[in-house]
């Protein structure tokens, strides 16, 4: 569905490109998740794809079309979610849907509409005008604006930012249900248990370059073949000692955390059950996504 081929960009000024060689294919039906640190790339990239700026070297296909905004047909496969929340605030929000359709040669849909305002829960709100709106609000309008025409291809940058919980969840299952339908989703966000949770692939760029892609499994197995154990107790200081009589290491910090290979999960558990009495609460966690990116980035900046 999308491929880049030694896509390079450098801005003027700049002591190195905010692109330099990346190589990335997109299947059809992919979920992917583009991820990387500050100044990593992401914005550079998804500006390309969107026609905001022209790369210095190499290609963009979008379904085997090289990448033109001029080209009417190439422009209907794809819908965009820009960070950056852009509206005419004198239209209502049924009035944006009507106007966005238009815009690719459509006629209105009003099924198309309706369903779109039920599923990013802005059915009540499809008369008041977008200036009404909450962050929240505006935000899903952006997506449901990026749907209207049917893209096969859907590019969000940071769509959750300012979204409440329970929204971002909603919106969570509607990716899935569009992504299960066939529709090719690339998502750059900061929240890396959402990219942990919704993408089927990890690709991290860093200083321009791609610098890990892979399965969203095999990418958590990067972190290291181990679990945490994480525990609290009131009795913390008998509890560590009988950790550190079994030959496990406790790191203090909030409670106790005990860092162990995959392979001593048997007499871990076993271990565990003997302290028992002494653990009011425990969790065991496998690696996260967060510890693969750390990892090869080697930065704890915010994604942005």
């Amino acid at each position: 569905m999308l491929t880049l081929e030694d896509l390079t960009k450098t801005y003027r000024g700049a002591p190195r490109p905010a692109l330099d060689g990346v190589d990335l294919r997109v299947e059809p039906g992919a979920f992917l998740a583009l991820l990387g640190p500050n100044g990593a790339g992401k914005s550079t990239l998804i500006n390309i794809l969107s026609g905001r700026c022209a790369p210095d070297r190499g290609a963009v296909r979008v379904a085997g079309r090289d990448l033109s905004p001029s080209d009417p047909a190439l422009r209907t496969l794809i819908g965009i979610v820009p960070q950056e929340v852009r509206f005419d605030y004198v239209f209502t929000v049924e009035e944006i849907l009507r106007m966005e359709m238009g815009f690719y040669g459509l006629r209105a849909d009003g099924a198309r509409i309706a369903l779109l305002l039920e599923r990013l829960s802005l059915g009540a709100k499809r008369r008041e005008k977008v200036r009404s709106l909450s962050g929240g609000m505006q935000r899903r309008l952006m997506i449901a604006r990026a749907l209207v025409h049917r893209p096969r291809l859907l590019l969000l940058d940071e769509p959750t930012a300012g979204v409440d919980l329970n929204l971002r969840r909603d919106l969570h299952g509607f990716l899935r249900e569009l992504n299960g339908e066939g529709l090719t989703i690339l998502l750059t966000t900061h929240y890396l248990e959402e990219a942990e949770e919704l993408c089927g692939r990890i690709v991290v760029l860093d200083e321009g370059r791609v610098v890990a892609d892979q399965p969203r499994e095999a990418f958590l197995g990067m972190a290291g073949d181990h679990l945490t154990l994480d525990l609290h107790s009131g009795q913390e200081a008998r509890l560590r000692s009988l950790l550190e009589g079994r030959g496990l290491v406790a790191e203090a910090g909030a409670g106790l955390r005990v860092v162990f290979p995959r392979s001593a999960r048997a007499s871990v558990l076993a271990t565990l059950a003997e302290a028992g009495p002494l653990v009011d609460s425990f969790q065991i966690l496998r690696p996260r996504l967060e510890d693969v990116f750390l990892k090869l980035t080697r930065k704890e900046a915010a994604l942005v």
